[in-house]
Formats: structure tokens, C-alpha cells, sequence
């Protein structure tokens, strides 16, 4: 049996009456914190996630996450997701959301050392669940237009008026601020001439936040474990994020070419056709797409937070050090993640 499925019981425990004592933080982004902690009635690690926020404005946040992989369990044949046991969005414990999830061993995927089979292999596993009955995931059939929407809402934050610490007005850079917005006039004409192609059909679950450290692999296999904001959507867009320059520089430095890029896509069609039959039409051109969209995406996203880490800082909200320094990075480096 593969180790990533040994050991796993089907006993349902009662997670609201179970004492645990003791809880060690694991990871944590902007808006989730992930604790590990052992059950001491099966001596099993498993992870508890506390919401702090929604990225998509949901008050039920974490039902919405709980719900999402509950369908994808009951839909796959071998998991690419992670088991959830429990969730309670009641508020009455603490005054936060938690979900109980399962821990999967493994190791953050490497961009040049993880098979780039096993990488497109999860994604087009993940993309070719059923989706008939996912009536409580959010369809997107209009994801480019949404995300162009988005973009915008994000990018008006990045503005000298709205900081509130004087001490932060260097946050803005004029040169900066005309780079983004002749990128999204790129981008906005690219979808004008093309949105037919960009209109697909509600196909495949999708995650829309792929950067390496949501992806686990373990003997070879890989499962994508954060899914913070799943929609139903086109694939393309999943896949077009995962290449995007502005995902893979995010926690690493790498920066994919542009023949690495092709040879991803047609491994990921090659795989799609041999193991479902399917056939994908216009694919490369509607990753490469969504790629330079999710550029815009990333760095209108990093010009937004900018203003919250230094200008407008929250105390109230997650602290990530590691994002406050990328942010910055990110910004006076934009010319190597906006690709023309």
C-alpha cells in the first residue's frame, strides 16, 4: 500500500469533545493559520487551521474551504487532496472558524528537481473530478473578465492618499504606478480581442493559488494540500498561475523559459488525453494567457499589501515577515514578472 495511505482509520471521533494538549504552529500565510497537534486516541498527527479572513469577502470562510474538499474526497479515486474530518464556524470555542484536516507527510516540491510529470499529473487529476453536483463550489465561467475586476480593485490601492503613516510615503513610486497601468492596459486589450476564446464552460475544480509550498510530494507522488479559494472554472487559468513568474519567484527564484513553459503544457495535454480522452483545444494559447494575467494578478496583489504591511498596517491581522520583505522585492523588480 502506498505510505501516503497507510495508517488511516475510519473511525469518527466526536473532534469537539477530544482535549488536546499541546499544538505547534506548522505554517501560516495572510489569512490561515496551521497548527500540527497528535489525537491522543489514535497517537495520529493531523492539522488544525484557523481562518483569520477571507481573501474572496466570505463570512463563512473555512465552511466554504471544508465543503470544497469534502466534494473533491468523495470524488476521486486516488486523493490528491487532503482528508477533512471536522469543522465548526460557530465561533463558540474561539472566536475564529477551524477545520480538522488530515497531515500528509512530504516535502515542498522543487521546481527544478521534482518530476514536472508529477507536478502536471496532480493538476490534471484534480481539474478532471466531476463537477456535476459541486453546487457549493463557485463557478466561474467569467474567470478572466472576474480577475481583470479584481486587478483593478487592487491596484486602486496603491495610492500616496489612502497611507496613513507618514513615515511610509516613499511606498509609492510614480514609475512604478505608470509601469502597472500600462500593463493592465496590455492585458485588458488582449482579453478585448480574445474574450470568445476566454469564455469556457464551468469545467474543472480549480485552485487558483498554486505556488510551491501548497504543493507536498512524497515517494514521487504529489497532492496539492491549500485551498483556500477554489472556483469551478477553466483549468487554464490553474495552470497559468503555476508558470506564472510571480508565482514561482514567490518563495523561490526561479523563473521559467519560455521552451520549459511549452514543455509543461504539452505534458500537461499529453496526460489529460491519455488518461481521460480528452482533447483540449486552443490550450497553450489560453495558459499563456492566463500566465500574463496572473502576472498582473501577482504584482497588482503585491502593490495592494505593500500599502497594508508598511502604510495602513492592521495589528489585527497575520504577520508575515517573509511577505513583508518579498513585497517590496516584488515591486522594485517588476520588470523580470511582467511578461510582455
Amino acid at each position: 500500500m502506498n505510505k501516503l495511505y497507510e495508517g488511516f482509520t475510519s473511525i469518527v471521533y466526536n473532534w469537539s469533545k477530544i482535549k488536546i494538549n499541546r499544538y505547534d504552529l506548522l505554517a501560516q500565510g495572510e489569512y490561515n493559520q496551521n497548527y500540527i497537534f497528535l489525537n491522543p486516541i489514535d497517537s495520529k498527527k493531523y492539522v488544525l487551521r484557523v481562518n483569520q479572513g477571507s481573501q474572496i469577502g466570505l463570512e463563512n470562510q473555512i465552511k466554504y474551504e471544508f465543503n470544497a474538499l469534502k466534494y473533491m474526497q468523495k470524488n476521486q479515486k486516488k486523493l490528491r487532496t487532503p482528508r477533512v474530518y471536522y469543522c465548526d464556524d460557530s465561533r463558540k470555542y474561539i472566536d475564529k472558524g477551524v477545520l480538522i484536516m488530515e497531515y500528509i507527510e512530504g516535502d515542498y516540491i522543487d521546481y527544478d528537481k521534482t518530476s514536472i510529470n508529477s507536478i502536471v499529473e496532480c493538476l490534471a487529476d484534480i481539474h478532471n473530478i466531476n463537477t456535476s453536483k459541486a453546487d457549493g463550489i463557485f463557478r466561474k465561467s467569467a474567470g478572466a473578465r472576474d480577475m481583470i475586476v479584481e486587478c483593478d480593485c487592487m491596484f486602486s490601492k496603491y495610492d500616496l492618499n489612502k497611507i496613513s503613516h507618514n513615515k511610509h510615503k516613499d511606498l509609492f513610486n510614480k514609475g512604478i504606478y505608470e509601469k502597472i497601468s500600462n500593463y493592465v492596459k496590455i492585458i485588458k486589450k488582449m482579453y478585448d480581442e480574445n474574450n470568445c476564446k476566454y469564455m469556457i464552460n464551468d469545467v474543472s475544480i480549480i485552485n487558483t493559488d498554486l505556488n510551491s509550498t501548497n504543493f507536498l510530494v512524497h515517494d514521487n507522488y504529489v497532492k496539492l494540500i491549500d485551498w483556500e479559494k477554489p472556483c469551478i472554472g477553466d483549468s487554464a487559468q490553474d495552470l497559468g498561475h503555476f508558470l506564472a513568474p510571480t508565482t514561482t519567484y514567490w518563495k523561490t527564484d526561479k523563473i521559467y523559459n519560455s521552451l520549459e513553459i511549452h514543455n509543461i503544457i504539452k505534458s500537461y495535454e499529453n496526460y489529460t488525453k491519455s488518461k481521460y480522452g480528452i482533447v483540449i483545444q486552443d490550450y497553450e494559447d489560453r495558459v499563456l494567457f492566463y500566465l500574463k494575467l496572473n502576472c498582473l494578478r501577482g504584482i497588482t496583489w503585491c502593490s495592494m499589501a505593500l500599502m497594508d504591511y508598511y502604510g495602513n498596517r492592521d495589528d489585527k491581522k497575520i504577520y508575515n515577515e517573509t511577505t513583508a520583505i518579498k513585497l517590496k522585492e516584488y515591486i522594485y523588480n517588476i520588470e523580470e514578472l511582467l511578461v510582455k
